[in-house]
Parts: structure tokens; C-alpha cells; sequence
């Protein structure tokens, strides 16, 4: 059976630590079940990732209103779209790291010279530079789903422009073309964006994590993506209802 150091520990590994102590009860700290050492630490996690999150939440409608500007509705994916579906319903548990999304392909040219007006500007991870510089762009992403990261110094979170929701080796499924028809449309005062189906979030799992990196293989499912299916499952009856 798992202690708590054990569960803190596996958390910490998997990057999970946040999920785990947003599931943890005030009781789990109120009535000392959890070591102190674990319980600080759980509570410091929990602050940080909600702090972050309310940033991250806030970077993401500045860059819908953004490419708004320029006729341009983007669909967030997989972290981002999580914290926009719940805008209703607090910051959520999940760790973010960057923010994803996918606009249609015609408007990956126009959407990145929104961004480099905006202050953001490519890393090259090949030149260890930072560039503006589209052509060099698609050339070093030739083979990945995304454009390089976008990076601005004052924003907390890089951002990716995807081609596709999905890894490279599934493009010949032709599913981003189905990802951007049946994306849900939302509003908030005048900001557009929209995010991913359950259908769609649910097939990025299956085959972006589950067969792309290969946990087909191993005896024990990865537990954040785990988590994220979980949590679709059971959030996918209260997402705000789609305008249309």
C-alpha cells in the first residue's frame, strides 16, 4: 500500500503533484491524516499551480483577442482548452506549461505576424536564438505538428502553433480537418475562441499519448494523461454550452 511520502513522490515524478493535491480533501489536511512535511508541500504546490494557471488563463484571451484582430478564431488544445472550458468553474487542478493551438491553415502566416507585432518572436533551439523569421520557422519545424515556441519576455507561458492537434505520424489520418469543424465556439465580452470536442480531446489522448509514446507497451498506464481522461469524462457534461 502507498504512504503519503509514496503518493507525494510518484506525483512529484509523474508531474502530477497539483492534480493530486487539488483531490486531496481540506480533511486530508485539517485532521493531520497527511504528514506535515507533505502537507506543506501539497498546499505549496496547489497555491503556486492556481496562481499560475490565472496567468496562463489570462495570456491565452489576450492572444484570442489578438488574432481576433485579424479575423482570426484560434482553438486551444490540451491544457489551455482545459482551463478555458472551466472558466465557470475556478482555475482547475492541472499543471500548465505552454499554450497550444491550431488555426486553420491559411491563417498560420497572418496569426504569426499578429504575434511578432504583439512582441513575441521564434527560439531556435538549432541557433539557440530568438528570430522573427516565419521561413526559418516552418524549416526547423519540418518534422514535429508545431511551429518553434513563441516566446515574449513578460509572458509566463511560450506558445505553440500547431499544424496539427496530433504528432507527424498521424497526419495522413487527415483529423485536423475534422478537429476545426467541430471545435466549440465561445464567447466572452468580446473575445471568440474555441476549443477541441470531448471526441477530439479524447483521441488526442489516445493517440497522441497513449500510442505515440508508446504506454502500449508498459503495464501500467501513464497517470497524467489518465488524469485528463478521467476529468473529461467527467466534466463533459458541464462545459458551457457552444454558440453557434
Amino acid at each position: 500500500s502507498y504512504t503519503y511520502e509514496d503518493l507525494y513522490k510518484l506525483s512529484k515524478k509523474e508531474e502530477s503533484e497539483a492534480e493530486f493535491a487539488f483531490t486531496l480533501s481540506e480533511a486530508d489536511y485539517s485532521e493531520k491524516r497527511l504528514p506535515q512535511v507533505v502537507s506543506a508541500e501539497f498546499r505549496r504546490v496547489s497555491a503556486v499551480n492556481i496562481r499560475r494557471n490565472m496567468a496562463i488563463t489570462a495570456q491565452a484571451l489576450t492572444i484570442a483577442r489578438l488574432l481576433n484582430k485579424e479575423e482570426i478564431v484560434p482553438i486551444f488544445l490540451k491544457g489551455t482548452a482545459y482551463l478555458l472550458d472551466r472558466l465557470d468553474h475556478g482555475t482547475g487542478s492541472r499543471r500548465q506549461v505552454d499554450i497550444d493551438l491550431v488555426v486553420k491553415p491559411e491563417a498560420i502566416g497572418p496569426a504569426c505576424q499578429a504575434f511578432f507585432k504583439a512582441g513575441y518572436s521564434f527560439f531556435s533551439e538549432k541557433e539557440g536564438r530568438l528570430h522573427q523569421d516565419l521561413r526559418l520557422a516552418h524549416d526547423e519545424s519540418r518534422n514535429h505538428h508545431h511551429l518553434p515556441p513563441l516566446y515574449k519576455e513578460d509572458r509566463l507561458a511560450t506558445v505553440e502553433i500547431h499544424y496539427s492537434h496530433l504528432p507527424k505520424i498521424f497526419e495522413k489520418m487527415e483529423l485536423t480537418g475534422q478537429l476545426i469543424r467541430s471545435a466549440r465556439l465561445f464567447s466572452r465580452q468580446d473575445i471568440q475562441f474555441m476549443t477541441p470536442s470531448i471526441e477530439h480531446q479524447i483521441i488526442h489522448i489516445v493517440l497522441g499519448n497513449y500510442l505515440h509514446d508508446r504506454y502500449y507497451h508498459s503495464c501500467r498506464p501513464p497517470i497524467r494523461p489518465g488524469l485528463d481522461f478521467i476529468e473529461i469524462l467527467e466534466f463533459s457534461g458541464k462545459a458551457p454550452p457552444a454558440i453557434d
